[in-house]
């Protein structure tokens, strides 16, 4: 008798281990980055009533799944692929929208007036997901992060015929923590990636092109890490305005209208590994400080031609209202693309 007894439990053991190991194989491949997982409500532009956000009946639009999810619990809206043409706000903590099913990526739908998502809660997650058609005024976003968010997480995403991309913003600085990762990211008016006040960001991996400004902007930003982006076909690659203690590294910046980076009055920002290639100014990157000497570092930077030693990038010391032309050295510049 003790042996059926014990035979029965290593039964229920094992088959609750292959439950939860299928079950952790599912969230895995999903992508979802968190440890503990909440209620997962589905959702399909196809569902009909009852709409209960299960597997059976999913709700039919992105705001029902917001509206019944608990904050703060990791719990997942996952969607299936279709068109849902609304004006997402998201306002429970720790929620992440992935995508369900289907061939192609989820569409979020903006039409054309105000942020297609507006975050406006900490630990949330966008991952593949096709975000188009924001509205047309400078506060508009394909995903627009409010101010006293953290650690937000905007991953895989496809977004497009939006004022701003991505936009986080401040109205004073602060560390946030948020990641932008494999992001694709093109015809934007304005720029594909702007941050404002925002610190320790990981701006990663993207590629961003056909933005009538930048294709990445850091307004008063510290400790941010730009790394392995591509920014092509913008009026500017990447911008950095009043920076400080940014890394700048392994992106390529090409054929943009302008500079592929430009650098106003920045501090202790690290560039280093960049490809400047075939952007419009001959001198593809510039700057604009209020000292002779210090201020950032260049290092190892390909300019679109071999260098030896030392590499002249062309800048200004600003006295009053007036720039006066002088140079900064890329100490050891690559001859070929990094």
């Amino acid at each position: 008798m003790k042996k059926k007894f014990l035979n029965k439990r290593l039964v229920v053991a094992l088959t609750l281990l292959f439950i939860v190991s299928g079950f952790t194989s599912i969230i895995e491949a999903d992508e979802v980055e968190t440890d503990i997982i909440g209620t997962i409500w589905y959702i399909d532009d196809d569902a009909i009533p009852p709409y209960q956000g299960t597997l059976e009946h999913p709700f039919k639009y992105i705001w029902q799944g917001i509206e019944n999810s608990t904050s703060g619990v990791n719990d997942i809206l996952t969607i299936a692929s279709g068109a849902y043409n609304e004006n997402v706000i998201i306002d429970k903590e720790d929620l992440t929208i992935n995508k369900w099913k289907g061939d192609d990526l989820p569409i979020i739908n903006g039409g054309y007036k105000d942020c297609c998502v507006e975050i406006q809660s900490s630990g949330v997650q966008i991952i593949d997901m096709k975000v188009i058609a924001s509205g047309t005024t400078a506060r508009d976003a394909g995903i627009y992060i409010e101010a006293g968010t953290t650690e937000v997480k905007v991953l895989d995403c496809d977004i497009s015929d939006c004022f701003h991309g991505i936009w986080s913003h401040r109205t004073e600085a602060d560390e946030i923590f948020h990641t932008y990762s494999d992001n694709n990211i093109h015809s934007i008016i304005d720029t594909g990636i702007l941050a404002r006040f925002s610190d320790e960001l990981e701006i990663l991996g993207n590629t961003i092109t056909d933005c009538g400004y930048c294709g990445i902007l850091l307004l008063d930003c510290e400790n941010c890490v730009v790394s392995e982006n591509v920014c092509e076909n913008n009026q500017h690659g990447i911008g950095i305005d009043v920076g400080r203690k940014n890394e700048i590294s392994e992106n390529t910046c090409k054929e943009n209208e302008k500079w592929g980076l430009y650098v106003v009055n920045g501090l202790l920002n690290t560039i280093k590994l960049n490809n400047f290639m075939d952007n419009g100014n001959p001198g593809q990157a510039t700057w604009v400080e209020y000292r002779w000497v210090g201020g950032n570092q260049w290092t190892n930077n390909y300019w679109g031609k071999k260098s030896f030693i030392i590499h002249i990038i062309g800048g200004a010391v600003r006295r009053g209202d007036v720039d006066i032309p002088w140079f900064r050295v890329d100490l050891f510049p690559s001859s070929s693309p990094n």
